[in-house]
């Protein structure tokens, strides 16, 4: 729906849904003072724009030129930021991205370092793989539909999560554009997928 599409043009839905899910801890940046911090700070931090896609915009902080930095900040700072610690469960897990349509489970994929990334995207080099999710990160899709659902209409999205299978940590819940890369699945899940789609518009 429209009010979908909207919602989700921006990440800032992580930090209005924070306190009810498991998300990596962000903060908004509100000014390149702030971001200034981060980049200084001994830990290492990840910036993203509030409005991107396929890791389009992500940074690591990490003590970069300030410079590099403020033309950076210049850059994204209208369509706003959010800073995150930066995590090596990326690597270590892999991010897991699993398709739901109407809250039930529908196919998933994993997408895991290939080289010496430092961003485990697709778009960065990463290889995907397929993937069976476990009841928990099952359980969390269904929780995600059902509280989100209280608000708009999320009939189809796509949750992806990194850390442990029995913990998982939602990285992004993908409404906007969650394509589910066809390329790779099986003929059988690929029915299935169409199935649900068509029941999902035959509702409407």
């Amino acid at each position: 729906s429209y009010k979908t599409l909207k919602y989700n043009l921006s990440k800032h839905y992580i930090l209005d849904y924070q306190d009810k899910f498991k998300f990596y801890e962000t903060v908004r940046i509100n000014n390149f003072a702030d971001i200034l911090k981060y980049n200084r700070d001994k830990k290492k931090y990840l910036v993203k724009p509030l409005v991107s896609e396929r890791g389009i915009g992500s940074k690591v902080l990490d003590d970069v030129n300030e410079e590099e930095l403020k033309s950076y900040y210049n850059r994204y700072k209208l369509s706003g930021l959010i800073v995150q610690p930066y995590t090596n469960d990326f690597i270590k897990y892999g991010e897991r991205k699993i398709c739901f349509i109407n809250g039930e489970y529908v196919l998933a994929r994993k997408v895991v370092q290939k080289g010496d990334e430092e961003l485990v995207c697709y778009h960065s080099g990463s290889k995907k793989e397929l993937y069976k999710p476990s009841k928990q990160e099952l359980e969390l899709g269904k929780k995600v539909y059902e509280e989100f659902s209280k608000k708009y209409d999320l009939s189809y999205y796509r949750l992806d999560v990194t850390s442990s299978r029995r913990s998982p940590i939602i990285n992004e819940v993908e409404a906007l554009n969650p394509d589910f890369c066809s390329v790779i699945y099986k003929k059988k899940d690929l029915e299935k997928y169409h199935k649900s789609v068509k029941e999902m518009l035959d509702n409407y």
